[in-house]
């Protein structure tokens, strides 16, 4: 055994001084544990080719296969391809089919087995393209090719992960090692079933095939596999076979993905895509993650928690068992990390593995009611935004942080809630300080002259800079009354301050250095143009700020929230496979490779929340789901899976129609309403409903008989709770 030390994050490791290296013979015993134990392929799983495939043996060899075009004077790979893939380029949630595009070329990707997949790369002019083999991720292998055929070999690759620490900047790893093992072998095999027009060994210990698609050659086949010597000899999938796989695959992808229309719906189809090209294969965890930045990612792997967070909030709609398990190395981040734990676990149906979850955030957050105290530097005062207004620098006195006060009070609330769900001790300890904690907000943090609460130093004199923080109490569940609600709502929808074309900024509008620009830096750099907080716009401040606006029944506001910040994400849509991190204020992206991320789509992910998703704050912690939406105009979504279901669902301003796994559920003709803690049970159901006429009500209800019940009746004008149950109905009106 080699064990090749793979630490990093803090003195005289990478990437502080990159040339470090430790090998030796000795280490941690290696068991099944330490492998993948199963195949893994995935197209873009490499995440410096997004142009190519990836297939990880059970023995944790890795190889990858990417495809190149040549023009322009110059072959076009991974870096050309990251911003500008084309509108048409589409993955599977299941890995099962994946279509590049980029220019005239075409290329489409079929897994073929667990350990083998195929390609067709096509082209509508005539072009040169390479195929390149390759081992990834400093997998030691071998390669060879002698015409058609590409061989290669590994030695078995065994990960110890080691332990993971987020500080405030950085990750920091230690007693990770990846190990070889000379002693065994594993596999790699590739054929084109067209004779290429060249090919050759490459540096970088690649293989190399080349081809020049024309109208006598419009596509290029090549199938490729990983495993035992036995891959060598197999029988291989014929021609015809192998274009008949691609074309059902195909017309299956066609069938069943997930798009939508209208203001609210129509950004679906392309963000998920987006959110399925951010997947990579994160060899250190032995699975696949989703990443907020794979066009910069670097091999160390460095991670920051907040966006990983983020990219697992949105990763759990196309596959939330990997979306959760990156959450095991993102715990400690105090932005993002509780959000994404809970909103992840309320999307499966076996939600049994947060215990892990929460025996870490216990340690994190004990049930102790205090405010979060910012020492004269402010680093948890507007936690982690560089160059905030908000931190008044200028003042070197200590400040409560309302921002992070509120994270720990959400905390509070979910730790409960889990400890309800699974019947555990804490529960009361945490419902106390809970309430405790909303005390202490209200006492610390509501300003009654601003009708906000605002940042404060311990000496009691409120902060002068207001931002977007202060809606932060809605998410927490700290806002204690409705007059309270009433000035925060005033505050919020002020074109003056926060409710202008494009929301909602980090800093007021009213703030005298809102949108000014940035100073440059020691290079004289001004790259973004804006500061980076001081009105900029940021996807996850958006999502913490609607689901307050939900969690307090602002549907109507939430509505419109959603509509603005889907129309951000829509006027800055290209070919793009990633978005950005920040908006300036103004709309516009802040063209800087520090804010290429997919956790843009965050933005378009609220719109597909407006029109239907599970529900956060069910009191009795059923899973639930919330649908319909105030927002004038038709908005539909089809073939959304959703905490084990696929609905699709269609609002117009007449109507809104719901269907579950192919049965017409639920149907409300007369007018705009919403419902919400929609809770399916056996010829049965029982919500909540807000809506602005009387409401015809058609429900078709599945039960354990397999005889469907059917339910008609008519809902008032205003809030209601429903209760449908043995063929009878109850509506009880709900005073406001």
């Amino acid at each position: 055994m080699k064990y090749v030390n793979k630490e990093y994050g803090f003195a005289f490791r990478p990437p502080f001084f990159d040339k470090f290296n430790e090998v030796k013979d000795n280490g941690p015993d290696i068991g099944e544990e330490n492998y993948p134990q199963k195949y893994i392929t995935g197209v873009g799983y490499d995440y410096g080719a997004i142009n190519g495939a990836m297939i990880v043996g059970k023995n944790g060899s890795m190889w990858g296969m990417r495809v190149l075009y040549y023009s322009g004077n110059k072959w076009l790979d991974n870096d050309d391809f990251v911003g500008h893939m084309g509108s048409s380029s589409a993955n599977t949630a299941d890995g099962s089919f994946a279509h590049f595009t980029s220019g005239p070329l075409s290329v489409k990707w079929v897994r073929q087995t667990d350990r083998s997949l195929i390609l067709q790369a096509s082209s509508r002019k005539k072009l040169r393209v390479r195929i390149i083999f390759y081992p990834c991720y400093d997998c030691p292998g071998e390669l060879s090719i002698e015409g058609a055929t590409v061989s290669g070999r590994s030695p078995y690759v065994a990960i110890v992960p080691g332990t993971i620490e987020l500080t405030d900047n950085n990750a920091v790893f230690r007693g990770r090692y990846l190990v070889l093992d000379d002693e065994k072998r594993e596999y790699f095999h590739a054929m084109s079933y067209t004779p290429p027009s060249d090919s050759a060994n490459g540096a970088f210990n690649e293989a190399i095939m080349e081809f020049v698609i024309n109208r006598h050659q419009p596509s290029v086949y090549v199938y490729a596999a990983v495993g035992d010597a036995d891959i060598f000899d197999a029988e291989l999938p014929r021609l015809e076979q192998v274009q008949n796989r691609i074309e059902t695959s195909e017309l299956r992808y066609g069938v069943n993905k997930t798009m939508g229309t209208g203001e609210l719906g129509a950004p679906v189809e392309r963000m998920f895509n987006s959110i399925l090209w951010s997947r990579v294969y994160y060899p250190y965890l032995l699975t696949e993650i989703y990443t907020p930045k794979r066009s910069v990612l670097d091999k160390h792997f460095d991670i920051t928690g907040t966006g990983e967070n983020c990219s697992a909030i949105l990763g759990c709609y196309t596959g939330v068992e990997k979306a959760v398990q990156q959450l095991s190395y993102t715990i400690e981040d105090k932005i993002m990390s509780v959000f994404a734990v809970w909103h992840n676990y309320l999307h499966m149906t076996d939600k049994s593995d947060m215990l892990y979850s929460y025996r870490k955030l216990i340690t994190l957050y004990p049930p102790i009611s205090s405010p979060v105290v910012a020492d004269k530097n402010k680093n948890e005062v507007a936690y982690k935004w560089t160059d905030s207004p908000l931190k008044e620098k200028f003042n070197p006195a200590p400040m409560f942080s309302l921002d992070m006060s509120c994270v720990k009070l959400f905390a509070f609330d979910v730790l409960e809630r889990i400890a309800a769900l699974f019947g555990l001790p804490e529960k009361d300890k945490y419902a106390k300080a809970k309430a405790d904690m909303t005390a202490v907000i209200n006492e610390t943090f509501w300003c009654e002259e601003e009708g906000l609460y605002l940042n404060r130093y311990t000496t009691g004199q409120w902060a002068t800079a207001i931002g977007a923080t202060s809606f932060y109490p809605l998410i927490a569940g700290a806002v204690d009354s409705a007059e309270k609600l009433s000035a925060i709502v005033n505050n919020l929808t002020d074109t003056k301050k926060f409710w202008g074309d494009y929301i909602i900024p980090t800093l007021s509008a009213s703030d005298r250095e809102y949108g000014k620009p940035s100073k440059p830096d020691n290079n004289g750099k001004r790259n973004p143009p804006y500061l980076q907080y001081r009105g900029s716009i940021v996807p996850y401040v958006n999502f913490i700020v609607y689901h307050g606006l939900k969690r307090y029944g602002l549907d109507e506001i939430a509505a419109s929230f959603a509509k603005k910040s889907a129309a951000l994400w829509t006027a800055n849509e290209s070919d793009n496979v990633e978005n950005y991190s920040v908006f300036l204020p103004n709309g516009k992206r802040a063209r800087s490779d520090d804010h290429v991320s997919t956790n843009g789509n965050m933005l378009a992910l609220i719109g597909l929340q407006e029109l239907i998703d599970v529900e956060y704050f069910r009191p009795d912690l059923k899973d639930a789901i919330g649908f319909g939406t105030f927002l004038a105009g038709m908005n539909s979504v089809s073939n959304l899976k959703l905490a084990g279901h696929v609905y699709s669902i269609e609002v117009s301003d007449e109507s809104t129609a719901l269907i579950m796994d192919g049965v017409n559920m639920f149907k409300g003709d007369g007018g705009k309403f919403v419902v919400r803690n929609f809770v399916v049970q056996d010829g049965g159901c029982d919500f909540m409903i807000d809506a602005k006429q009387n409401i015809s009500i058609n429900i078709v209800m599945p039960s354990q008989s397999k005889k469907q019940v059917k339910y008609f009746f008519i809902v008032p004008l205003g809030k209601s709770s429903v209760k449908a149950a043995d063929g009878m109905v109850n509506i009880t009106k709900i005073d406001v």
